[in-house]
C-alpha cells in the first residue's frame, strides 16, 4: 500500500502540484517509515516549494537510514548553500566526497561555496578539479562553473 500512495505523490509531483503531493507521500511514509525513495521525494518536493528547512529535515531522516549516500549529502550541501549556511554546506560536500572521492558535482559545489566565503584560491582549486572532469557534468553545471570562474577573475583554460 505505501507504493500506491507514493505513486500518487510522484504523479502529482510530476505535474508540479507539489503541495498536493505531500499528503500521499506522508501517507506512504506513515506506512513505511524507512522508504528511502519517499524521503528523497519529500525533500525534493519541499525544495520545489522553497521550504528548505523542512527539506533538510527530510534529508536528515534519509541519512539516518542510509548515511553513506554521496548524492544525498550533495543535495544537503546545495540546500545549505541556498540558506547561506556555507560552512555546513562545505561539511556536507566533504561528507559526500568521503563516500565518493571522484565526484565532480561535489567538487563544483565545494568550490562555489568556498568562493562565497572569499576563499578564492581554494575555490579555484576545487573548481579546476570539476572543470577537468566536465564531461561528467551537465551543460548547466559547466556553465555555472564558467560563470563562477568569471566572478573570481579566473580563466578555466588555465586549469588544463
Amino acid at each position: 500500500m505505501p507504493q500506491a500512495w507514493f505513486s500518487k505523490a510522484y504523479a502529482l509531483g510530476g505535474l508540479e502540484q507539489y503541495e498536493e503531493a505531500l499528503e500521499p507521500n506522508e501517507n506512504a511514509l506513515s506506512l513505511w517509515p524507512s522508504f528511502l525513495q519517499a524521503w528523497y521525494f519529500k525533500a525534493m518536493t519541499l525544495v520545489g516549494l522553497e521550504r528548505y528547512e523542512e527539506a533538510l529535515e527530510a534529508l536528515d531522516k534519509f541519512l539516518s537510514l542510509d548515511p553513506e549516500s554521496p548524492e544525498i549529502w550533495l543535495l544537503e550541501a546545495a540546500i545549505l548553500d541556498e540558506l547561506e549556511r556555507y560552512e555546513e554546506a562545505i561539511e556536507a560536500c566533504d561528507r559526500a566526497l568521503s563516500f565518493r572521492s571522484e565526484f565532480p558535482q561535489a567538487w563544483y559545489c565545494k568550490g562555489s561555496t568556498l568562493g562565497k566565503l572569499g576563499q578564492h584560491d581554494e575555490a579555484i582549486e576545487w573548481l579546476c578539479r570539476a572543470w577537468r572532469a566536465r564531461e561528467d557534468m551537465t551543460d548547466e553545471q559547466v556553465a555555472e562553473v564558467e560563470e563562477i570562474f568569471g566572478e573570481l577573475g579566473h580563466n578555466p583554460e588555465q586549469c588544463e
